[in-house]
């Protein structure tokens, strides 16, 4: 009865040993450093703020073998653990959260089998958080070895804070799914990276341009106006802030041409006339309602914004009067 007990126990020890799974050396090291990025303080949210960045490549998994099995399909592919707070995705691949305040990425991943091809970039989707980038079948015997690399694009997701990038990107995985048999996943991380958000301060706020007193017989008729005054808008700008202007106002329709201005409701009003205002750098008039791109500070400091402004008769006919009229500026860095 001993000796029988004993032969089934050595039975079940073998059965155990016979299921024994084998798998992949996970080796390399893998990381992304995005260097100094620069990002205007106004561009749009879910717009990327860089193009690709690459991982170095190499072998990530060597020696892959199931040989319990005489055949066996192995996936490689990418995954995130990192959080998508800001729920959204871009081309349709899912944007997860750096450790930085505003500054996301998606990811994507390729692989080599061997001395054989590349295969295509694969993204991780929308509302997912790993995607498959290779199948292969495999016979027991077979030691295979596998290269990857990972690339990302950084997404801004809401105000970005200047500071350093760092922690975790993503992993490569490789096993058999079927199974559950997963090899040590490869870590991807940021190696170093610094994002700095630039704009630029107002330094002259309100802006007020006294055009002074004229005489009726200072204009010879529509489209004619009085001498131009010039003024400036000061501004105290970061490196590299790509300065955009909008200016708002209400366009005097008799005038049929672009950037006069409608005077101020005032029952004392002048008639006849409106105010033109003129971009000085250009030599061109100002369109209302208009994102312009004006300048980037290559260096930094002071700034201004050059433009000039006069009367400008719109009908055949000028009464006389008061001639306030107002517009606003927007400045954005996009």
């Amino acid at each position: 009865m001993k000796k029988m007990m004993s032969w089934i126990y050595l039975l079940v020890l073998l059965a155990v040993s016979s299921g024994v799974k084998a798998a992949c050396d996970a080796v390399g090291s893998f990381t992304i450093n995005p260097g100094s990025i620069t990002v205007q303080r106004d561009m749009a949210v879910g717009q990327p703020i860089t193009d690709w960045l690459y991982s170095n490549s190499g072998v990530a998994y060597q020696n892959c073998n199931y040989d319990g099995q005489l055949q066996y399909n192995i996936e490689n592919g990418v995954k995130s653990y990192n959080g998508r707070s800001s729920g959204l995705s871009y081309n349709g691949e899912a944007v997860f959260d750096t450790a930085l305040p505003g500054v996301g990425f998606i990811v994507e991943g390729r692989t080599q089998k061997e001395s054989q091809g590349w295969t295509p970039w694969a993204g991780i989707g929308a509302g997912k958080t790993q995607a498959p980038i290779l199948y292969s079948t495999h016979n027991k015997g077979d030691r295979i070895a596998f290269s990857d690399q990972m690339r990302i694009r950084l997404i801004k997701t809401g105000n970005i804070k200047t500071g350093a990038l760092g922690g975790n990107i993503g992993y490569f995985y490789a096993g058999i799914r079927q199974t559950s048999s997963w090899n040590t996943e490869k870590l991807v991380s940021f190696s170093g990276g610094q994002i700095t958000s630039v704009a630029c301060s107002v330094s002259t706020n309100p802006v007020n341009v006294p055009l002074g007193e004229h005489n009726k017989r200072e204009f010879s008729g529509a489209g004619t106006g009085t001498g131009w005054q010039t003024f400036n808008i000061g501004l105290n700008c970061d490196q590299n802030a790509r300065i955009n202007v909008r200016i708002d106002a209400t366009a005097d329709s008799d005038a049929g041409v672009p950037g006069i201005i409608k005077l101020d409701s005032d029952p004392a009003n002048a008639s006849g006339v409106g105010v033109q205002l003129w971009y000085r750098n250009e030599n061109s008039p100002v369109q209302f309602g208009q994102d312009r791109y004006y300048w980037t500070s290559s260096t930094g400091g002071n700034e201004i914004i050059q433009l000039q402004a006069r009367y400008y008769q719109t009908t055949q006919g000028i009464t006389a009067g008061k001639a306030n009229a107002t517009a606003t500026f927007t400045l954005t860095y996009k």
